[in-house]
């Protein structure tokens, strides 16, 4: 793939889980006050994992240095099938910023 200088700014509103949340990767993931991740099949653990997540979970926190990276959180989630909060998504790195309403993306625009 080619780098792109294009910032990607994604929005998960809701329940996000497993492969979806691979389509939320982007530059920005604007997090609202319903926005939740979990690992909704945690019984096959990581072993078919098709997005990638047996990379990216153990790394939860590292990107911007969170406490979160000291406590094993992604395996916490991975095997648990925990639903990860708004507030959790900003605290280990799933989310880059917080948003309360998604009706606020309008002032994106401008």
């Amino acid at each position: 793939p080619v780098p792109s200088n294009v910032p990607v700014i994604t929005v998960p509103h809701g329940l996000v889980h497993d492969g979806g949340y691979a389509l939320c990767m982007g530059s920005y993931v604007m997090a609202t006050r319903d926005s939740t991740f979990a690992i909704k099949n945690p019984a096959k653990g990581l072993s078919f994992d098709p997005v990638g997540f047996s990379f990216l979970l153990p790394r939860l926190g590292w990107e911007y240095s969170q406490v979160s990276a000291d406590y094993p959180v992604g395996k916490m989630l991975a095997l648990t099938g925990m639903e990860a909060q708004a507030n959790d998504m900003l605290e280990t790195g799933l989310a880059t910023h917080y948003m309360g309403e998604p009706s606020k993306v309008d002032m994106l625009e401008t």
